[in-house]
This record gives C-alpha cells, structure tokens and sequence, in this order.
C-alpha cells in the first residue's frame, strides 16, 4: 500500500527547538559543581548532571534541609567569576518557592558573606556583588498546592519578561509537604475522583515541563514522616506524597537503576537524607543517593552563625 505524502509527516516526532536544544545540552558534561563537595563528588563519579535533574531532600525538622537550600542559592547566584577572582558559581537564577514564608533573606546575605570572605576579592567590592547576585533570585510564596503548580507552570513566561537574557538555574520547592495534611483532607473527604482533585499531580506535571523546556536543576525539600523500619544509620523515610510523587527511594534494592525522567514518567534523580549528628554538636549528616546508580555516599556539614562548612 502507498504512503502518501501527508502520512509520512504525520508520522514525523515534533519537538520544539528550544526542547531540542535543552535536550542537548542536558546530555552534555556533569555541569558546574555545587561546591557542595560530596555530592559534587557523588554526581561526577556517576557522571549524573545537576541540568534538568531533580534533588529531593528529605528529612525531619531542623535537620540541615534548609540550610543546604540556603548554600545552593548563593552557588547559583555568585557569577563564576568578578573582578578576575574565580568564585564557583553559576550566575544564573534561582525561583524559590518559599511554602512556608519563613525564608530569610539576611540569612542568605551572611552566607554569602562568609563565602565571599575565603577569596581573594578585596572587601569593597562584597556589597556590589552581594547586590547584583541577589538581583538573581526570585522568591515566590504561594498559599496552595494549587497556586505552586500555576506559579511553577508561569516560570517560562517570567523569565521571557523579567530575565530576558539570563538562563534558569535552579527552581526550589520547599517544602513540598507544606500543605499535604489540607490536600489531604480534601481528598479523603470529597467523593469525587481523588485523582482530579489532588493538585500535586498538577504540580508534579507543571515540574516536569520545566524540566523538558528550560531544564533547571530542581530541589525539593520534604518532610519525613514515616521512618523506614531498619536499624542502620542514617533513618531513612518512606515516601507519603504518593501516588502521585514517585516513592523511588523507600525500598529500593541492591543494584537498583531506574532510568532518567521522560515527559511521560516523573523520576526524582538524586536523593538526600538528612538528620541531626549525634556525635557533634551543630553539624548534621547527608545520605547521597540516586536513580541512575546503586552508590551511596555520606556527607557532613556544620551550620554556624556566619555560614556553612562541609567537611
């Protein structure tokens, strides 16, 4: 039977050329360092890139979550490079969805005075780059579940007008439990299709366009709720965002590799479990884990008042 013309094109994939060209460049090199140093370590040994990836950080209360979130900001936001001193960052922006409006931005301001310290830049010059790096971040504060996943579907649009000649670094959510127990409720009560009504699968898709057409580095901070059952250290926790967030981490066995995240499927890349050192006073531990390989790895780092020091 002949093909004709039309059914041939019909037949041809379409994929905008900035799909195209994100899709590219996600599959290039591993990408600029966190300057988080383990699990920059982690990511290169495994060749796994930050670009168009999804970090989740899970742990319970005052445990180091935001604390990294805080570090990742001002690595994104430092240009790699001012006044001819090398600083490591990215000079790109960051969208922060701050769920529970505590976010503060003079804790960010000293972080990024303690990193500015250990450099050579002269101390004259720390106000006009703490400025222009804060020019990058933008913080959002919705009041749902609902209002994030529009929010998150808007960033697009934003950046065209506000940061027409910037490039998306890094989009945080945290949390993302911020308002599980209400949309909970709602669910459970309604006798309408739960599937309909939870909007975290409005959320979970807003995120995964964003990730096919501008592909940022996404962290998302969650709460931990129900420990696995296990005596090792560190405790690690069982996913409660389910169905719709994907519970790749809870159980998963020896050997496990899961491939990366499509348009079609949603995948959470890299892992890190967080809690509270017993043995030094103000530091806390991080348990690296990730999708594409079955290596795990520890890290450490110790919150002060001026900053925060990876061992």
């Amino acid at each position: 039977m002949p093909f004709s013309a039309h059914s041939i094109i019909d037949q041809v994939h379409e994929e905008s050329l900035l799909n195209l060209l994100t899709s590219v460049a996600s599959q290039g090199s591993t990408g600029p360092a966190t300057a988080i140093p383990a699990l920059d370590a982690y990511c290169s040994a495994a060749n796994i890139s930050y670009r168009g990836n999804i970090l989740e950080i899970q742990g319970p209360p005052a445990s180091g979550k935001t604390s990294l979130i805080y570090f990742a900001i001002t690595t994104c936001i430092l240009p790699p490079i001012f006044h001819s001193v090398r600083l490591g960052g990215w000079g790109k922006i960051v969208f922060l969805f701050d769920m529970d409006s505590v976010f503060d931005i003079i804790r960010l301001k000293d972080i990024l005075l303690h990193r500015l310290s250990s450099t050579s830049l002269v101390p004259n010059a720390f106000s006009t780059l703490v400025a222009m790096s804060l020019a990058r971040l933008c913080i959002l504060r919705p009041n749902s579940t609902q209002q994030l996943a529009v929010s998150l579907a808007n960033i697009q649009k934003i950046m065209s007008t506000r940061f027409p000649n910037q490039e998306l670094g890094i989009v945080i959510v945290d949390s993302l439990s911020s308002f599980y127990w209400p949309d909970r409720f709602i669910s459970e009560r309604t006798a309408l299709n739960k599937q309909t009504l939870n909007p975290l699968k409005h959320v979970i898709h807003a995120l995964q366009c964003l990730r096919i057409s501008l592909a940022p580095f996404v962290i998302l901070s969650n709460w931990g709720l129900i420990p696995l059952e296990q005596t090792e250290d560190p405790v690690l926790y069982r996913q409660h965002l389910t169905p719709y967030y994907p519970d790749t981490f809870s159980e998963a066995p020896e050997g496990y590799n899961q491939p990366r995240s499509t348009s079609n499927h949603f995948i959470v890349d890299l892992h890190i479990t967080t809690a509270p050192s017993l043995q030094v006073p103000g530091s806390f531990v991080g348990y690296i884990r990730s999708a594409a390989s079955n290596q795990r790895s520890r890290m450490m780092f110790r919150v002060t008042a001026e900053g925060i020091h990876f061992a």
